[in-house]
C-alpha cells in the first residue's frame, strides 16, 4: 500500500509541477504559498514542521516569495523575534490558478472512479493517515 500511495502522490506532483512550469515557481515555493494562503499568520518554524523541511530551506524559499511580493512578513505581536506570514493581494490570482490545477490533477487521478469509490478512497486514506499520525504521537510501531 505504501508504495502505491507514494507512486500516486509522486505522479500527481509531477503532473502538477509540469502544469505549473509557466509560473517560474518550484515545488517548494508553491507548496509554501498554498500553506500560507490556507493558514494566514503561520510562522516560518511552523511551516518548516508542517512541510517536513529544514528551517533554512523554508527561509530561503520564503525570501524568494517575499522578493516576488507574493508573501509578506509581519512582526509577531507576542514575540518580537518572530515573523508571521501572509499572502499578498498580488498572489491571489496565482493561488486561484494553483487551486484550479490541483482540482484538475485530482480529477485526472480519479478518472474512472464512481462518486462512491472516490468517497470510499478519501475516507480510507484519511483513516490511514490518522492511524499513522496517532502511531507517531504514541510512539507505537
Amino acid at each position: 500500500m505504501g508504495m502505491l500511495v507514494y507512486d500516486v502522490a509522486r505522479l500527481m506532483r509531477r503532473h502538477f509541477a509540469d502544469q505549473m512550469a509557466w509560473s517560474g515557481l518550484g515545488q517548494p515555493s508553491w507548496r509554501l504559498l498554498v500553506h500560507v494562503a490556507r493558514t494566514p499568520g503561520l510562522r516560518a518554524a511552523d511551516l518548516a514542521e508542517i512541510m517536513e523541511m529544514r528551517p533554512i530551506s523554508v527561509s530561503r524559499a520564503l525570501d524568494g516569495l517575499v522578493r516576488s511580493e507574493l508573501i509578506e512578513r509581519r512582526a509577531d505581536s507576542r514575540d518580537r523575534r518572530a515573523w508571521r506570514l501572509f499572502v499578498t493581494r498580488k498572489s491571489r490570482p496565482l493561488i486561484a490558478r494553483l487551486e484550479d490545477l490541483a482540482t484538475e490533477t485530482r480529477e485526472l487521478a480519479m478518472a474512472g472512479l464512481s462518486r462512491e469509490d472516490r468517497s470510499t478512497l478519501l475516507r480510507a486514506l484519511t483513516v490511514a493517515r490518522d492511524n499513522m499520525s496517532k502511531a507517531g504521537r504514541d510512539g507505537a510501531r
